[in-house]
């Protein structure tokens, strides 16, 4: 199945990495990728994460992030955030 990065996940993806690299600029690229990475491996079993009781998006966690998700002809990653943010208010937001 193909995997589409939103346009307001690759901003959370940015500002994830210019925090990080605040201090520790390789610790940064590492989470970039780590977190593309994870994204693209939804293309396989997308359904393998639990649903968030918000929208019915699951949530794929890695490390200290969560992505949120929509499954439909094509997995479409709608955000990325903290684990310990207020999913529920940035998801009104978008």
């Amino acid at each position: 199945m193909k995997v589409v990065i939103s346009r307001r996940a690759e901003l959370d993806i940015v500002e994830i990495a210019t925090w990080i690299e605040q201090d520790k600029p390789r610790a940064a690229g590492r989470m970039v990728d780590r977190l593309i990475g994870a994204a693209n491996a939804l293309s396989r079993f997308p359904r393998r994460y639990p649903e968030i009781g918000h929208r019915g998006l699951p949530k794929r966690p890695v490390g200290n992030y969560v992505l949120l998700y929509r499954v439909d002809d094509v997995v479409s990653v709608a955000r990325v955030i903290h684990a310990a943010r207020d999913w529920v208010s940035l998801l009104d937001e978008a």
